[in-house]
């Protein structure tokens, strides 16, 4: 458990942000479909029944604690500008959050691997999925859908991702 202790001070500088970020979402969604909380089990069964197997591999590199790889839960409000985040994450950033999250007792896929390695196919299929899951996920849950997908990615960030690589569902 992580606590965090706010002084008076630090609480009046406390900012809200004003729209859910999408990716940080879909990240726990695909985190919470791995558990078995009886709170969600209805979610989880109307979800769970809409994935196919081609996307099931998300689960690789976000286990059910959600903590999975910082590259994947961009901060952005909207679907489109985190997926073009994602896919421009740093190659450093990629290779260590990935080493991080198979770093105890889970082994890397050659799907990951590939990922680290900067595969430009590896990465569609990662743009692919996390497309995937989120039409499939809000179908069940329209909220994660209803994100304004008009706010451009923050100036200065490069899109420098795979070469061929798509970053619009």
């Amino acid at each position: 458990m992580l606590r965090v202790c706010f002084t008076a001070e630090d609480l009046l500088r406390v900012r809200f942000a004003d729209d859910p970020a999408p990716m940080v979402e879909l990240m726990l969604a695909v985190a919470m479909l791995q558990r078995s909380d009886a709170v969600f089990g209805l979610w989880r069964r109307q979800v769970g029944r809409k994935l196919t197997p081609s996307l099931r591999p998300l689960s690789e590199l976000v286990p059910a604690t959600g903590k999975g790889p910082l590259f994947l839960d961009p901060p952005d409000s909207d679907f489109d500008g985190g997926l073009d985040r994602v896919l421009s994450s740093p190659t450093a950033l990629v290779r260590s959050e990935l080493q991080r999250v198979h770093a105890r007792d889970r082994r890397p896929s050659p799907w990951t691997r590939e990922l680290a390695d900067r595969d430009r196919h590896a990465w569609q299929r990662a743009s692919n999925m996390l497309c995937g899951v989120r039409t499939r996920a809000s179908s069940a849950s329209p909220g994660i859908a209803s994100v304004p997908a008009s706010t451009p990615i923050a100036p200065g960030v490069p899109i420098s991702w795979p070469a061929g690589a798509s970053a619009r569902c």
